[in-house]
């Protein structure tokens, strides 16, 4: 990886609980061991006699970011059940010999892993995890898996295109002991009982729950920018946020789309900023992109490589709204 793209790489050998933060990723003594690199916000990590918790994302408790610490706590899957947010936790017990990885329910950090009779190593680096996990005699590509991204730009499922690691699906609590590994569910997405609700209901809780979910994000007080494009989406996020937030678009060319968005900003009393990307940007951002995908996303979304100094004086943290468009289009909900 280059020094500049953000790594986190967690080893433990089945047998030791001595632990240590790693400089690089040559994990020559037995343990618990981690190593991350240009990660924000930085892993939050308790080491004590009977247990290592590391934190890693902002996990959300009674509508606001927070960091919880108390081990019995999040042993507790009903517990699980109340945290909000983008997250990945990991907890070692170390009486029982016991390792737990649980993430939020929609995989917001990608977690891929390799559990083998001597060791489990987890990295968000698909990229990372393969360096080390391919000096296993057994370690061998799957063309079909291969074949699966090249044809629907996705991996369905655990599947990696490898036949040692796996990814975690999203909401999944994992339990790696000495002799087993377990997987459960903890949170499923439930339609069932909002089909019959009327379109306006259902625009009332969208509403609802998306300023919920924007007043949780924004506890912290930090400084926030958005990205704002002239789709609902963005433009979604902007009306949440009610303070005049600078917001930055990235395009080509000062097209249409950048129009609309000035407007919009304009409209909020925002400051907007048109970021023109170089005609040979994803050419020139190809290898880090290829690195942070590690063949497993497409390169070709990476509108905002590099582009960082840009923007980091003027805010602390980036808002957008991916996704939020195929709400409006009907995309990924049920239908008869």
């Amino acid at each position: 990886m280059t020094s500049s793209t953000p790594d986190f790489i967690f080893f433990w050998d089945k047998k030791s609980f001595e632990f240590n933060i790693e400089k690089n990723t040559n994990f020559k003594k037995n343990g618990v061991k981690v190593f991350f690199r240009n990660f924000k916000p930085k892993p939050r990590i308790i080491n004590k006699e009977n247990f290592i918790l590391i934190t890693i994302g902002i996990p959300i408790l009674k509508d606001k970011i927070d960091f919880p610490s108390d081990f019995d706590f999040l042993v507790d899957i009903e517990n699980i059940k109340k945290i909000n947010g983008q997250f990945v936790f990991i907890l070692i017990d170390k009486k029982k010999k016991e390792l737990r990885v649980f993430n939020d329910r929609f995989s917001s950090i990608p977690v891929y892993y390799a559990n083998t009779s001597n060791f489990f190593i987890l990295s968000f680096s698909y990229l990372s995890l393969v360096k080390i996990i391919s000096k296993q005699k057994e370690f061998q590509f799957l063309g079909d898996v291969m074949y699966e991204f090249i044809r629907f730009q996705r991996i369905f499922g655990s599947k990696t295109i490898d036949n040692i690691s796996k990814f975690l699906e999203s909401a999944s609590l994992l339990k790696i002991s000495q002799k087993q590994s377990i997987i459960k569910k903890y949170w499923l997405v439930d339609f069932k009982n909002k089909l019959q609700i009327s379109p306006n209901k259902k625009a009332e809780q969208l509403s609802k729950l998306l300023r919920q979910s924007m007043k949780r994000l924004t506890s912290d007080k930090k400084k926030m920018g958005l990205f704002l494009s002239g789709g609902h989406d963005s433009r979604t996020i902007l009306m949440l946020t009610k303070r005049k937030i600078p917001c930055f678009t990235v395009s080509f060319s000062d097209n249409y789309e950048v129009k609309i968005a000035r407007e919009i900003a304009l409209t909020n009393k925002s400051k907007h900023f048109f970021i023109k990307l170089d005609q040979n940007h994803f050419y020139n951002t190809s290898t880090v992109s290829a690195r942070i995908c590690g063949g497993m996303y497409n390169i070709f979304n990476s509108l905002f490589i590099n582009l960082q100094f840009k923007f980091t004086k003027f805010c602390d943290v980036m808002l957008h709204g991916h996704a939020l468009d195929y709400l409006f289009q009907g995309m990924y909900l049920p239908t008869e």
